[in-house]
């Protein structure tokens, strides 16, 4: 198994989950607010900026109804 550094992982999951919601036509603002988060608070962590939480990713993968493993392996 590779090592991956934590920054890279962060990332990849950031990005799969962007990736899933334009792809499955999920609006931004819908998933945010069934997660419980603003707006800004959903975009910062799905575009880097901010690191996403084990509670934040839970409510990300209940809100879109997939396994929490879904956006963790490519």
């Amino acid at each position: 198994m590779a090592i991956v550094k934590d920054h890279e992982f962060d990332k990849n999951v950031a990005r799969r989950i962007k990736e899933y919601l334009k792809k499955n036509d999920y609006v931004q603002r819908k998933v945010a607010a069934e997660c419980g988060m603003t707006m800004n608070q959903f975009y910062q962590m799905i575009n880097n900026h901010q690191l996403i939480k084990l509670r934040e990713y839970v409510a990300i993968c209940n809100a879109v109804k997939e396994p929490l493993e879904f956006f963790l392996h490519d």
